[in-house]
């Protein structure tokens, strides 16, 4: 999968979160084996966090997520404009992968997801490496030692 970035300049794959949408609207019964893998902050996407949250509480509720129900669970939940209505949901058919192939999909997206992560870290720590008062670097490092920590778990 290519890679692509947004104006923000933060690393993701549209076309790997569009074949996770678009292969589950195509053939729901593909989110059975990844369910555990369905976290929308997983998506860089502002609507694909929104479909991908509408998916997970329909399989929340034991409930196979086609294409007219995801539409159902938008429009209960206010967000079906947000994500273009129901020509913006059809529009992700388009994408639709081979269901075998919906594991690497995600893992590309969760791949990306945490290089997005250690990049807030980093810049997280670099903020406050400037903000140091009185060069206290074994603060800073103690510091930066525990966010990489929490990272790596």
């Amino acid at each position: 999968m290519q890679e692509t970035y947004a104006q923000s300049g933060l690393p993701h794959s549209q076309s790997s979160e569009q074949a996770v949408i678009g292969t589950i609207l195509s053939v729901p019964s593909c989110v059975i084996g990844v369910s555990q893998f369905l976290n929308s902050e997983y998506f860089f996407d502002s609507s694909h966090k929104i479909i991908i949250a509408a998916v997970s509480e329909l399989v929340a509720e034991n409930v196979l997520p086609d294409l007219n129900l995801v539409y159902e669970k938008l429009r209960y939940r206010g967000d079906l404009q947000k994500v273009g209505d129901m020509v913006g949901l059809m529009r992700f058919q388009q994408y639709s992968g081979r269901p075998e192939l919906i594991d690497h999909y995600f893992s590309e997206v969760k791949k990306y997801w945490e290089l997005r992560t250690v990049i807030q870290v980093c810049t997280e720590i670099s903020g406050r490496g400037k903000k140091i008062a009185h060069a206290n670097v074994d603060e800073f490092l103690m510091y930066a030692e525990e966010k990489f920590n929490h990272l790596s778990e």
